[in-house]
């Protein structure tokens, strides 16, 4: 299977470094390695080219989860908020009925934790472009109410369990949306994407700290000087095998030891992000255990998650100027945190490939800087 690498129209191309052109040289290896990988069907190339165009290839639904008072969601869509539900807008692949049987359970179900201060709505096209490299993606818009801000998009631990849980009885209710891709769907494997406050919630889910106005549960929690100051207190998704987060800082973390074990994360970071610049990205990275990486996008800043590079409320006016077209932000955030999550959920040797040994994007805007594997 060809890889295509044709220039997107509009998007300039940046003159080849050393580095770049190993990974030229690398891609015939990579390519190779693609068709005889024994998951060979189990990720979407793709390009920049026609990016766009393959976003339309995938299938976008919603589900409300019930929550607990503080919470609140737009059930009808007239913006008359209600108490007590989180709405999640769902991205999965199309898929013919002739292949159905061939991708039978063949969806890791994968929850993206919005930023603060950022509906849900403004991830649409990543959301898409990691549904692209089949999975199904939930993105729930969390609203709820936060001293000095009201009730704004603030997500919180928990919202990924409730989310799943969620998921899987919609799976099973003939009344649902979803319920006609149920054979589709593994609800076993799961996944996390954190945007900046939201991948600090993730980590603290995976790490498995609940702190109050910051989870879903009230759970009682210790201190201990001693061992080591909190001790964890929650117990996040079974199956959580892999993570990847954009705009990542544990700066102002009210926990010092982040136990991600068990979990693979990558941390991609936006060289032009001045909300949580490269030295925030480096920490929290640094905290991390095996399996981790550590990725840098090129002229990106802290929304190049985002389908828009300042977001309606969200308060960015400290960040740095993106230097890259928006879409194209987009295409490499959803690209690398799909591969990431493909290699660590699936086991595509294609994937891994591309991130061990290539070490980033063929035109040096995405580079894989540090790489920790576990023995």
């Amino acid at each position: 299977m060809g890889i295509s690498v044709r220039p997107f129209q509009g998007i300039s191309i940046r003159p080849c470094s050393t580095r770049t052109l190993i990974r030229k040289a690398l891609l015939s290896a990579c390519t190779f390695l693609a068709a005889s990988a024994a998951a060979a069907d189990s990720f979407t190339w793709g390009s920049i080219t026609n990016w766009t165009s393959d976003l339309s290839q995938t299938e976008k639904t919603s589900i409300i989860v019930p929550l607990g008072s503080g919470f609140y969601c737009d059930q009808n869509d007239d913006g008359e908020l209600e108490d007590e539900c989180v709405s999640v807008d769902i991205y999965f692949p199309r898929t013919s009925e002739k292949l159905r049987s061939k991708y039978q359970h063949s969806l890791p179900v994968v929850v993206l934790l919005q930023g603060a201060l950022v509906s849900g709505q403004y991830y649409e096209n990543v959301a898409r472009g990691i549904a692209l490299q089949n999975f199904l993606v939930a993105v729930p818009n969390v609203l709820r109410f936060v001293p000095g801000y009201g009730i704004a998009p603030f997500t919180a631990v928990g919202i990924e369990k409730e989310t799943h849980a969620a998921i899987q009885d919609a799976l099973g209710d003939s009344t649902s949306s979803l319920y006609e891709i149920g054979d589709l769907v593994d609800l076993e494997t799961t996944g996390l994407i954190g945007h900046s406050f939201g991948a600090a919630m993730a980590l603290y889910a995976i790490a498995g700290y609940c702190f109050p106005g910051l989870c879903t549960e009230t759970l009682p929690i210790t201190f201990d000087p001693i061992n080591g100051g909190w001790q964890p207190n929650y117990e996040s998704l079974a199956g959580l095998d892999g993570a990847a987060f954009f705009g990542a800082s544990l700066a102002d973390s009210i926990v010092e030891d982040i136990d991600t074990t068990g979990t693979s994360v990558a941390v991609l970071q936006g060289t032009m992000d001045q909300i949580t610049d490269n030295a925030d990205g480096q920490s929290a990275y640094q905290q991390l255990e095996a399996d981790r990486a550590f990725m840098t996008v090129e002229g990106a800043n802290h929304c190049a998650i985002c389908d828009v590079d300042k977001p309606e409320g969200a308060q960015l006016d400290d960040d740095g100027p993106s230097t890259l077209d928006q879409m194209e932000a987009n295409f490499h955030v959803a690209r690398w945190m799909g591969l990431w999550l493909a290699a660590e959920l699936k086991g595509d040797r294609r994937a891994k490939a591309w991130i061990d040994h290539v070490g980033g994007s063929w035109n040096g805007i995405v580079n894989v800087e540090e790489l920790d594997r576990a023995e």
